[in-house]
Formats: C-alpha cells, sequence, structure tokens
C-alpha cells in the first residue's frame, strides 16, 4: 500500500512537471537550444587527430653513458660514479592540455631507475605529473601530465642510480583528450543543475511548494556542497574526531556535530566546523 501510494505521489508529480509546458515557454526553449549546441561542441572536440612529439637523439642532452649502436641511444651499464640525471629532454615546447609520456628505453633493473618531467618557468599547480620508475619487462613508459599552461621549457629527464643496465632511446609525447572530455563533464553536470532550477522554479510560482519542504530541499543542497568540497582541492584534507550530541542545541532541539581539522594549509590551527540539525530534518 505504501509503494502504490509513492508510485502515485511521484506520478502525480511527474503530471505536474508536464502540465508546466516548459518546453514552450521562450526563455528556457533558448536555454536548452543553447545547452545543446554547447554539448554538440563538447562532443566533437573529443574527435579528431591528436597531436604527436617525437624527440630522438638529436634532442637528447646527454650527461653522462655513451651512444650505443646496437641500442640507437645512450647507454650506461654501472660504471663507477655514474649516477644522476643521464638523459634529458630540454626546452620542449607544449601548448596547455593533457598529454601522455612515453619514454622509450631498455632496462635490466625494477625501480631503480625513473623518469619525471620538471618545468622551472611553472609552478606545481600548472604542470601536474608525478614520473614513473622503469622496468625491465617494459620498453616504454606511459604516464599522464596535465599542463595547464602554455610552456617552452618543459624539461623529461632519465635518471640513473648507478646499478644495471639502461638505455634511453627516444620520447614521444602524445596530446591526448582528457582535457576536453573533463570539461564535456562539468558542463553536463552544470546544465543538469540549471535545469532543476527551472524546473523547480517553474513548479513552485505555479504549485506553491510548502516552505517546510524548501526547507529540507536548501539543507540537502548544503549538506551535498560541504560534503563535495574535498574533491575541488588539490590535497588530502587532515582527519579529526567527529561527535554528535543531542542537547548541543537546545535540548531536543536538534543535534550538534563538531570536527577538529588539522590541515598544513592552516599553519597548524585547528578548524572547527558546528552544524546544527534541526529537529524535524532527524
Amino acid at each position: 500500500m505504501g509503494v502504490k501510494e509513492t508510485e502515485n505521489g511521484m506520478g502525480a508529480v511527474f503530471h505536474r512537471i508536464k502540465e508546466l509546458h516548459m518546453e514552450k515557454r521562450r526563455p528556457f526553449l533558448i536555454l536548452l537550444i543553447v545547452e545543446t549546441f554547447l554539448l554538440i561542441a563538447g562532443i566533437a572536440a573529443l574527435f579528431g587527430k591528436d597531436a604527436v612529439y617525437e624527440y630522438g637523439r638529436e634532442a637528447m642532452t646527454c650527461n653522462f653513458g655513451t651512444f650505443s649502436e646496437e641500442y640507437q641511444g645512450v647507454v650506461a651499464d654501472g660504471e663507477k660514479g655514474m649516477t644522476g640525471n643521464m638523459v634529458e629532454f630540454t626546452g620542449i615546447t607544449l601548448p596547455k592540455g593533457t598529454y601522455r609520456i612515453q619514454l622509450s628505453y631498455v632496462t635490466d633493473t625494477d625501480w631503480n631507475n625513473q623518469v619525471h618531467v620538471t618545468d622551472e618557468s611553472l609552478s606545481m599547480t600548472s604542470i601536474r605529473t608525478n614520473g614513473v620508475s622503469l622496468y625491465q619487462g617494459l620498453n616504454h613508459t606511459d604516464f599522464d601530465m596535465w599542463l595547464l599552461r602554455d610552456s617552452d621549457q618543459v624539461t623529461v629527464y632519465a635518471y640513473y642510480d648507478g646499478e644495471g643496465f639502461l638505455a634511453v632511446q627516444g620520447l614521444r609525447i602524445c596530446r591526448t583528450n582528457a582535457w576536453n572530455r573533463m570539461l564535456l563533464f562539468i558542463m553536463v553536470c552544470l546544465f543538469t543543475v540549471i535545469n532543476v532550477v527551472c524546473l523547480y522554479w517553474g513548479y513552485d510560482k505555479k504549485y506553491s511548494i510548502p516552505v517546510k519542504s524548501k526547507t529540507v530541499t536548501f539543507c540537502l543542497g548544503l549538506i551535498i556542497l560541504f560534503a563535495s568540497l574535498p574533491m575541488t582541492l588539490d590535497y588530502v584534507t587532515g582527519g579529526g574526531r567527529f561527535a554528535l550530541s543531542s542537547d548541543a542545541c537546545g535540548g531536543n532541539q536538534g543535534w550538534f556535530g563538531e570536527r577538529a581539522v588539522s590541515d598544513p594549509h592552516f599553519a597548524g590551527m585547528a578548524a572547527r566546523i558546528r552544524i546544527c540539525v534541526p529537529h524535524f530534518l532527524r
């Protein structure tokens, strides 16, 4: 009986929404047309040939090691005193975007040798990449780099730790459409929120949504917003304690939450978040 009543209630809501005839309202129709064109443009940007940048022997800066015709690259084989950045590809010019870094190599060790990407002209927030270790079972790297600004000073270097064999043969940088995919996802989420708000406004204007329902909707929106805040940060927030008390908001009027957050971005200061939950939302 309860399920049937719920279905009837939802059916009535959908029937009321249909009676709003939002598609016949000129402002909403223009909004849908603009959203459609933007989505089509976003989808079209996912296709097409990605740019590929290749760098061979002539682009290498060799700090130590010797060139090998057999491996067609710079080789180091455990000679004494050889450790550090063996090969560097410097002065690489790239427009902002997302890339895959593929360094061709041959090695007989695991974990010891590494590949990294740096740019002295950009801050850490403008170039996002972690670099990788080299493994004897592979012949090239394949890791992501997010470049948030145009640059002409990107440097890719191979680090040799002085043990085992390592031959660096060349570098290949492939541009990807990950940036376009992210923008398309953001557009879809933004357009969904805008359309829901428009429907809610039209529904309220015609049927007068009760104040209590508006309050619940507003509180749920705030909860979702605060719960999503960690996803907007480029670092992991510190943990802390969280406790609930039924009398902190005045007896049985609600619950009280307190969280002590220790975060290096607040210079060691503890931040407290206090939430008073009204009785009717418990």
